[in-house]
């Protein structure tokens, strides 16, 4: 389920190998759904967002990392930032899972 979504993700992730939060991959979902709707007429997912405080937001998205990381595709390592507050970044467990997208 959501497959689509997690290859996006499994992108993304492929290209900023350094790792993203939640919010900043759901950021980029958007704007790559946004972008598709410009030009092509739809969105490359399936997600509907609605304006949340910290941006677009989807709790199907929450299902689809969560499923991510249990299933041990994404590596999640905790952080605290300069100005005291907790957080994920996640990187791809294995880089190569991403050569063949579907179209």
């Amino acid at each position: 389920m959501y497959e689509k979504e997690k290859q996006i993700i499994q992108f993304l992730l492929k290209e900023i190998p350094y790792g993203l939060t939640k919010t900043e991959i759901l950021k980029a979902m958007y704007l790559a759904d946004y972008e598709s709707r410009r030009y092509r007429g739809k969105p490359v997912s399936s997600l509907e967002y609605i304006f949340y405080s910290y941006g677009p937001f989807d709790q199907k998205y929450m299902q689809i990392m969560d499923q991510l990381v249990a299933s041990e595709s994404l590596n999640e390592k905790q952080f605290t930032s300069v100005k005291g507050r907790t957080g994920a970044a996640y990187t791809l467990q294995k880089p190569g899972d991403t050569d063949q997208l579907s179209p």
